[in-house]
């Protein structure tokens, strides 16, 4: 039996719990501020953007959040909500996209240079097996491609001749952040998850990467999903287990294999009498469900897929390796050493085999790999990115020759302590690690030497997530104890049943037999 230690609940901060206490008592006044905040933001991009498309966005998106405000705000109808999300997805994703297209042909496209880059390396792919240019062949910093083998995929399509939106790697980021995300949604047993989707893509967090096609679109929805997959909850075959009810007395607790829980022998040890206590606070803390392993709520296969889509994601960008410095942790506390194992191997795994099949050419060297992804980012090569922001680490690494040294220095010593304090203080559950993740991010960002605004969509759309999480906990408990409660009545109406036992059992007289008697006697 693994020993798994004990996960010592913590508080949410009360920032967190303060607003989490408002989404849920006045969703109309969250919806409604939150579009307001949006629009303010759309219009702010659209007044001072310096990249024309970026402005073009601002302009169209802040009149959709505008409407979807009043709509959200006077329409007292069932269908005030839905039709304020299809308003502002119109603003703020389609009426762009299309104005690209027809009215805006001619404009700037300065701020779409990663579909440039991506289409280069999917041509680059095919012509030599790798999607990167040899080192001793790059000119300029637009020659470089500081993604991941496995993102030149998307470029395929116009490698192979395709043109208009189907040879767009925009296209197919879209597509597979959106079939990522709803697969998630259904994991998690999101309420409405078409909606919910659909409401993600039309904020702001979502909806500018979409019009400029960011490449961060198809890591997102493999971090979604690998975070869902942890949850174990698929509509397809997760049995629930339930609570054993107070007055229940034959409700026993399911073990991971779904068969019922005994209680420890009075001759058993006390480590064995220990570990069984562990396990059921464990548990208790995370609404076990048939088929967990050790405490977690996914099974084998939901652990091995997760880490399977955690690794791609990885090996598509560096940006999705935070979420393994917290579900790590979370992993080893809560199921042990095995589930570690399964999730590390798998993920391994996946990301080799996915950087291997894009860039077949990298199995002779990764040179030209380290020099594009590794070093390009951390401003190392004679080739400066020319990614901007007034964020710290980029102000200090951009200012003398040591100020990248420093900041790099920084930013490692702030990610040992970060490390440290998670294998010291594991996140308790998905929602607290995916918060921890976003603290995490946020970190890195701020400080590395060379950064962009767009990368905070990582926190932003995981603070989302997050409260689909325990929205879905609250509905999981809620019928976990309905269906405990209606268990716990029927064992009682058999228990009561079998107890009465048969009329010829307790001398009562058959039906008919009292007639008999009374009609001798008389």
């Amino acid at each position: 039996m693994t020993r798994t230690a004990a996960v010592r609940p913590t508080a949410m901060p009360s920032p967190v719990r303060a607003l989490d206490r408002f989404r849920r008592a006045r969703p109309v006044a969250w919806r409604t501020a939150g579009y307001a905040i949006s629009a303010g933001f759309a219009g702010g991009v659209g007044a001072f953007a310096g990249q024309e498309v970026q402005a073009s966005w601002g302009r169209w998106a802040a009149g959709g959040y505008v409407l979807a405000t009043l709509v959200t705000l006077l329409w007292r109808h069932p269908a005030a909500r839905s039709t304020a999300t299809l308003t502002a997805l119109l603003g703020a994703v389609v009426a762009p996209l299309v104005w690209m297209v027809t009215g805006g042909r001619g404009k700037s496209t300065v701020g779409m240079g990663p579909l440039t880059v991506v289409k280069r390396a999917g041509r680059l792919l095919v012509e030599s097996g790798s999607p990167y240019l040899p080192v001793a062949e790059l000119t300029g910093p637009e020659s470089l491609n500081p993604y991941g083998p496995p993102l030149a995929v998307f470029g395929l399509p116009h490698a192979l001749g395709l043109d208009g939106w189907a040879g767009n790697p925009r296209t197919w980021f879209v597509l597979s952040a959106a079939l990522l995300g709803y697969a998630a949604l259904r994991l998690v047993r999101a309420v409405r998850p078409m909606w919910t989707l659909a409401a993600a893509f039309a904020s702001p967090v979502l909806a500018l990467p979409v019009v400029l096609g960011s490449t961060d679109l198809p890591v997102l929805g493999l971090l979604v999903l690998g975070v869902a997959l942890l949850t174990g909850v698929s509509h397809a075959g997760a049995s629930h287990a339930r609570a054993p009810h107070a007055g229940a007395s034959h409700a026993r607790a399911p073990q991971a294999g779904g068969s019922h829980a005994r209680a420890p022998h009075p001759g058993a040890s006390h480590a064995d009498r220990a570990a069984g206590m562990d396990a059921s606070h464990l548990g208790g803390m995370s609404g076990s469900r048939a088929g967990d392993v050790d405490g977690l709520r996914a099974g084998p296969v939901g652990v091995v897929l997760a880490g399977a889509a955690l690794g791609v994601a990885c090996a598509m960008k560096a940006t999705a390796l935070p979420a393994l410095l917290v579900l790590l942790p979370m992993l080893l506390a809560r199921g042990g050493r095995r589930p570690v194992r399964w999730f590390a191997v798998s993920g391994v795994l996946a990301a080799l085999g996915a950087a291997a099949v894009t860039a077949p050419a990298m199995l002779a060297g990764v040179r030209d790999l380290v020099h594009n992804m590794i070093m390009f980012p951390l401003r190392l090569t004679s080739q400066q990115t020319t990614a901007a922001s007034p964020m710290p680490g980029q102000v200090v690494a951009t200012d003398g020759s040591g100020g990248k040294l420093l900041m790099i220095g920084l930013l490692a010593a702030a990610l040992v302590g970060v490390c440290a304090h998670l294998w010291r203080r594991p996140p308790r559950d998905l929602p607290a690690a995916v918060l921890r993740m976003t603290v995490i991010w946020s970190l890195i960002f701020t400080l590395a030497p060379s950064t962009r605004f767009g990368y905070f969509v990582y926190p932003l759309l995981m603070l989302g997530l997050r409260n689909v999480l325990r929205d879905g906990d609250r509905d999981a408990d809620r019928n976990a104890d309905r269906d405990a409660e209606r268990d716990a009545d029927r064992n009682a109406e058999r228990d009561s049943n079998s107890g009465r036992g048969s009329p010829r059992e307790h001398g009562e007289p058959r039906p008919g037999q009292a007639t008999s008697i009374a009609s001798t006697s008389a």
